[in-house]
């Protein structure tokens, strides 16, 4: 909240993230463009290896947060308790994930995906990825798997200028491949992730 106290816009980056110098202007552009428009409510710098169109950068409920960018006109509207009932979702396997997971969620999704579609607004996302997370380690907080396929994924340049969307508007398949490939996990790979993790452990208990 301090952060935008003080500024009416910003670009936030994890302390795990290494961004793509291009992602700063990429941001910079963006948030002049879509700055009274109150639909777009984030602008992303990742990009989990999917495409959508022809233009470079695409519109989705989904927001990703290892680096973003937002104006204060936004971030007021952040979201602090969460009520799924108010909620309208793209298919029943997402209604069912979310009603599950919302309340167990940290600010992150809070903000980039419940707040978001709380307030019927959407997010930006890059059709380049401009971020690379490399803070996934057996030892680190959040992301435990190194062999994550969204961990550390190459970076690749914006180019300039940017080719803008001619319509605001959402790829409502697209989204169910995010959603997918980003949040919903089944079973049985979390029983491989399980095993992958124990072994690990394993390995570097007996290697030390």
């Amino acid at each position: 909240d301090w952060f935008f106290q003080n500024i009416e816009s910003g670009i936030i980056i994890e302390d795990d993230c290494y961004p793509d110098l291009s992602f700063f202007q990429y941001c910079d552009d963006l948030l002049t463009k879509y700055e009274n428009d109150i639909r777009v409510m984030i602008i992303s710098g990742s990009n989990l290896g999917m495409k959508s169109g022809n233009y470079s950068y695409f519109f989705s409920r989904y927001g990703q947060i290892w680096g973003w960018a937002t104006w204060r006109r936004a971030w007021e509207k952040f979201e602090k308790t969460v009520n799924i009932n108010e909620l309208k979702f793209s298919s029943i396997q997402e209604k069912k994930y979310w009603k599950k997971n919302f309340s167990h969620i940290i600010w992150d999704v809070q903000w980039a995906v419940y707040s978001v579609w709380k307030n019927n607004g959407i997010a930006i996302l890059p059709n380049v990825n401009l971020i690379s997370n490399i803070g996934f380690d057996v030892d680190a907080t959040n992301y435990t798997d190194k062999s994550n396929i969204n961990a550390e994924i190459e970076t690749t340049s914006m180019i300039f200028p940017m080719i803008h969307p001619s319509i605001i508007s959402v790829d409502s398949k697209f989204d169910i491949e995010i959603f997918k490939r980003s949040y919903f996990v089944p079973f049985y790979k979390k029983i491989i992730r399980t095993i992958k993790y124990v072994y690990i452990k394993i390995v570097d208990i007996i290697c030390c």
